[in-house]
This record gives structure tokens, sequence and C-alpha cells, in this order.
């Protein structure tokens, strides 16, 4: 995803979430906004995490066009509370990404050719 499609999500989710819920929220603290989000989006991984339990157990098959669509919603759900929570803390995703891309690029990568060689 390119720089511009995340900020531009991140800043989208911001707005939505002010336009239905600022009435709400207006009184609220940034870190009352926090922990909203931040329970919220705990809750919205569990429901993906559940939906993964099933495929895993067999109950539901990943292929099913009903699990694709539970699994997509599960985890629209969770970008939307992640891009509200970058949104209220003022964190560029992308420069981030970057970031943690390069150093996990360089651990996993040495771990790996460790491996390799047996060490």
């Amino acid at each position: 995803m390119a720089e511009a499609d995340i900020t531009k999500l991140t800043l989208s989710a911001g707005q939505d979430t002010n336009r239905w819920f600022g009435d709400r929220w207006s009184s609220r603290t940034k870190l009352q906004m926090l922990i909203h989000h931040a329970l919220a989006l705990a809750g919205e991984a569990g429901e993906l995490a559940n939906i993964v339990k099933k495929i895993d157990r067999g109950s539901i098959q990943l292929n099913d066009a009903v699990t694709r669509n539970k699994l997509t919603g599960e985890l629209t759900d969770v970008l939307v509370y992640l891009l509200n929570i970058a949104n209220l803390l003022n964190i560029d995703l992308s420069r981030a990404y970057e970031q943690v891309r390069g150093q996990n690029n360089k651990r996993f990568l040495e771990e790996r050719q460790a491996r390799e060689n047996g060490i």
C-alpha cells in the first residue's frame, strides 16, 4: 500500500469516527478515546481469531464464500480501529511500518542465515 493510501485511510477513519460519534465523544479525553479504541480493536481481533479457530477445527471452510465474507468484515473492523488509534496518536503508519520492516528484515534474515549455517 502506498504511503498516501494509508495516510488517506487514517485521516478518513478519524473523520468518519468524528462525524458518526463526535456528539458522544466531545467530553472524552484522548486517553479515554485511546482506551475505547484499544478495547474495540482487541474485541474485533478476538472475533477474527474465533473465525480462524473454527476454520482450524474444521467446523467451517476457509474457501467458503460466507466464511470469506466474515473474515473480510472482521479484518476491516480491525483495520478501522487500528487506523483510529493511529489518527488519535498522530502516528504515521507508513513511516512506522517501513522502520519496523527494516528492523525485522535485518533481524530475521540474520536468524535465517544462522539456521541455514547450523549456528
